[in-house]
């Protein structure tokens, strides 16, 4: 969570006071109160004579003596600050002059407490970072002890963002990179390989790199982060499997309670399910299906779709990786219904879906009559989170039913609560012939699946003993991650928070094509959010990479990780991030592309 007081002057040691502020927590919803600290250095002699006594401390500090008012020579005078954005600080134990880190660590945890420091970063020259200067708070919040497989864990958030103390990439980041770079193949995801950070722990949608830097996370593991980084729950459950089993396709209590739970999610009637441990092995495993079900071969998908990258795959993605592979097995790409770029030039909604008609025609005239599958993803991700009308869906799925092809919707990053939903067809009223699911499904755990109706899953021989099987499918603890990770998201009415939290952040990104000349398009539902960027906003032309790329490096060295390394940024942070820190994300996203569009005179 984050705070910001627009305008608040800093207040000296003799005018401090206390106020009470109602912070949203997703969880508790409590309220907290908050002690409003200096930013002078040292916080004067009646702050030095309680870090001296721990006896004259305010009888509702968390933390033990020293650590309540912040971190000591950590802060300096206001002029001094780092121009940064305020953070949201959590357990990094923050040692009085006097005492030793450990020490305090320990007292800290004996006191069962966790204190959340929301204040000006540190010293910083300024030509890293330029923001005005912000006063800090200080809330104080009792943590939760827990004990599983004989290790203590706390439930708390721990780490603070945005906060930089080094240049972007750190020395110890640049040495460990290069260390790996000596013997890894390239091809690393575009957004870890330009920033150049490699990541030492991560809490919440906060990630710090192993110099100390930390971030505010609107990637998201592109969508795979659905409780936050490091959840006490998701945490706990895979403590406890790990003491138990592991590995193996055997029946085990995580595996059939997991079936039956996603069962309960699904589509009534759509409740077959089989597991994996990767998105595209699992959209196989659904051609393999639709495959045996019809007895015929070819499958169809859409422009600017992904699906993964294997042979199968690669015939029906229309983001332009196949071009250089030879054969693949047969597919047909078709008109998406992408209303800002629409290939024909409408609007909507008096084109009428007019592009659905298009899709159609083509398929007609491509097909030779054996189109096993169509497949879609109600939300496009890797084309920029595009949202396109509910009755596009709809239509697509009268394809298929034309040509008796099995209809899949691809839920690998809209499924199990990104939009605000359950999956994202919902929102278009239709039940699909089978679902593939991964990503947020376990949460970072490498586990994926799909689910089918009991007619088609009954196909042969895909569902022949070991037909449709995987070495590595919901083995115990793949299975109790995504069990605790779909139990987390309904005890803590997450999809509220997806819902409210998304609202939020497009009514700001709303604001913007008034505020910033290059955006030329907003969109998004729930926390899969995109903003796409033109150098021109009548002809539309994609804003060019190169400057795409200075957009990201100036977040970078604001403490945000975001995607907007392309003309299409994509936003899908953890579904679990609250309204602040989403808005101070945000934030610090528009001011990197208003600091690159004057240095291009396009202010």
């Amino acid at each position: 969570m984050a705070l910001h007081q627009q305008g608040r002057p800093h207040r000296g040691a003799l005018e401090r006071s206390e106020a009470l502020l109602r912070v949203p927590a997703p969880r508790g919803r409590r309220t907290f109160r908050v002690r409003r600290a200096p930013a002078g250095e040292g916080g004067g002699a009646r702050r030095a004579g309680r870090d001296r006594d721990g006896a004259h401390r305010s009888p509702q500090a968390a933390l033990p003596a020293g650590s309540a008012r912040g971190d000591g020579a950590a802060l300096a005078p206001s002029r001094q600050h780092r121009r940064g954005a305020d953070g949201v600080h959590l357990r990094e134990p923050l040692p009085a002059p006097h005492r030793s880190p450990r020490r305090h660590l320990r007292a800290a945890q004996r006191a069962g407490a966790l204190g959340i420091f929301l204040r000006q970063q540190a010293a910083e020259p300024a030509h890293l970072l330029s923001r005005e200067v912000r006063p800090f708070f200080v809330l104080n919040v009792p943590a939760r002890r827990e004990r599983s497989s004989g290790i203590e864990l706390f439930n708390e958030v721990s780490v603070k963002a945005p906060h930089i103390q080094t240049e972007i990439p750190g020395p110890k980041s640049r040495e460990l990179v290069r260390f790996e770079q000596q013997h890894l193949a390239p091809g690393l995801q575009g957004f870890a390989l330009s920033s150049g950070i490699a990541v030492e722990r991560a809490e919440g949608s906060v990630i710090e790199d192993v110099d100390g830097n930390r971030y505010v996370d609107l990637i998201g593991g592109i969508g795979v982060n659905a409780l936050g980084h490091c959840h006490p729950a998701y945490r706990k459950a895979l403590h406890e499997q790990i003491d138990k089993a592991t590995v193996g396709s055997f029946t085990s209590a995580p595996r059939a309670q997991l079936i039956n739970e996603v069962a309960k999610l699904t589509p009534s009637g759509v409740d077959k399910v089989q597991l994996y441990s990767s998105g595209a092995e699992a959209v196989e495993s659904a051609f393999r299906l639709a495959k045996n079900y019809t007895g015929k071969h070819e499958v169809a998908g859409f422009w600017g779709a992904f699906h993964g990258k294997t042979a199968g795959t690669l015939a029906v993605n229309g983001s332009g990786n196949a071009r250089t592979y030879g054969p693949l097995p047969p597919g047909h790409l078709l008109p998406y219904a992408n209303c800002y770029r629409c290939p024909l030039k409408l609007k909507y909604p008096s084109c009428g879906v007019a592009c659905a008609d298009l899709a159609r025609e083509q398929l007609n005239q491509a097909t030779t009559g054996s189109l096993a599958a169509v497949i879609i993803e109600p939300i496009q991700g890797t084309a920029g989170n595009v949202v396109p009308p509910p009755e596009f869906m709809q239509r697509a799925q009268e394809m298929a039913r034309e040509h008796g092809a099995v209809f899949i919707a691809d839920e690998m990053i809209t499924g199990f609560g990104r939009t605000g939903r359950w999956f994202a067809s919902e929102r278009s009223g239709v039940t699909a012939d089978v679902i593939t699911i991964g990503k947020g499904f376990g949460s970072g755990f490498p586990i994926s699946g799909l689910v089918a109706k009991a007619e088609v899953a009954q196909a042969k021989p895909w569902s022949n003993q070991s037909g449709s099987s995987s070495s590595y499918g919901g083995n115990p603890l793949a299975a109790a991650a995504a069990l605790a990770s779909i139990e987390t998201l309904q005890k803590e009415h997450v999809l509220e928070n997806v819902r409210e939290v998304g609202a939020a952040m497009l009514l700001e990104l709303r604001s913007w094509p008034d505020r910033l000349r290059w955006v030329g398009d907003v969109r998004g539902e729930g926390l899969l959010l995109g903003v796409e960027l033109v150098a021109d906003r009548n002809t539309k032309e994609p804003l060019p990479k190169k400057i795409c790329q200075e957009i990201f490096q100036e977040g970078l060295r604001r403490g945000l990780l975001a995607m907007s390394y392309t003309h299409a940024i994509r936003l899908q942070p953890a579904l679990t991030i609250d309204q602040e820190t989403a808005l101070a994300g945000l934030a610090l996203l528009r001011e990197a592309v208003e600091v690159v569009a004057r240095r291009h005179g396009a202010r």
